[in-house]
């Protein structure tokens, strides 16, 4: 087990020299518990709980395809219920870049030149890809950590088993094979914990573990492979890397999905979604950790 950090991992990505939904100037530059699930009190009211899994690809530009030649996508919307294609919002320069705040009228995007750290903030209008005025050149970074949820604490990270812990007693509830994406992105939510699974019978699984018992939910090969669970809200997992999915919490099928490429760059690194639209931010160059 490790203490998580902040790595400049795929999570993370890209500074630009120009911004806008047009490329337009921007100057601003272990062993399971006896325990039992607590019981769920409150209804599911986010936007996502609506959606219905149909498995779908869902058609339009793949991120190559998004801007003009000279350009790269800086972030994209897709429409929550169906995946439809919204908008682009393009630059050029080579960066890595992060989704790191929605709302019903705008997203923002954090953008870096390098390992460093942040370089600037960009803010979009969520309706069709403006660009917008930032608030401020640092942003707050979502919490990526291990989160709390339901009484239980989320420990581990990408190279190491996952455990969680009774928030009241400091004991180890259960610990299993399964890894986050990188040290600090958790998928948790819905009453359980969505992680990364490697063995020698399949490269890749996507495995569900409920928080308070440890049991598997379920347990699925990705279609498409090349998704990575990144964050959930309500009962949707957000999974991505170069594809986008949106994967049912309960089960594990399908809502919709992209139909991408499987190249290297663009590739999707950050994902957050607001009462009707999907946001992703998108990587030109790679970084320490991948």
């Amino acid at each position: 087990m490790v203490t998580r950090t902040r790595r400049t991992g795929w999570a993370f990505v890209f500074a630009s020299a120009l911004v806008g939904a047009a490329c337009s100037d921007d100057a601003g530059s272990a062993s399971g518990s006896d325990r039992t699930a607590p019981t769920q009190t409150e209804p599911d009211t986010s936007p996502a709980s609506s959606l219905v899994a149909t498995g779908q690809a869902v058609s339009g530009p793949a991120p190559a395809d998004m801007c003009a030649a000279d350009s790269s996508p800086i972030a994209a919307a897709y429409d929550l219920a169906s995946g439809a294609f919204r908008w682009a919002a393009c630059g050029k320069g080579q960066a890595r870049r992060d989704v790191v705040g929605v709302s019903d009228e705008s997203v923002e995007v954090e953008v870096f030149a390098s390992s460093a750290g942040p370089q600037q903030l960009l803010a979009f209008a969520a309706n069709d890809g403006s660009a917008l005025p930032a608030n401020g050149s640092q942003p707050t970074l979502p919490d990526r950590t291990g989160p709390g949820s339901d009484g239980y604490r989320v420990e581990g990270g990408q190279d190491d088993p996952t455990s969680v812990f009774d928030t009241a007693t400091g004991e180890v509830v259960w610990t299993h094979p399964g890894s986050p994406v990188y040290d600090d992105v958790w998928a948790v939510g819905d009453g359980a914990v969505f992680l990364m699974k490697f063995g020698a019978a399949s490269p890749f699984h996507l495995i569900a573990y409920e928080l308070a018992s440890g049991d598997t939910r379920w347990e699925i090969e990705p279609d498409p492979a090349d998704v990575w669970p990144w964050y959930v809200d309500g009962n949707v997992l957000y999974a991505i890397w170069t594809n986008l999915a949106l994967i049912s919490t309960h089960d594990g099928s399908t809502i919709w999905r992209t139909d991408y490429p499987n190249v290297e760059f663009p590739r999707i690194t950050g994902v957050r979604a607001n009462s009707d639209t999907v946001f992703v931010a998108f990587s030109t160059i790679a970084s320490g950790g991948d």
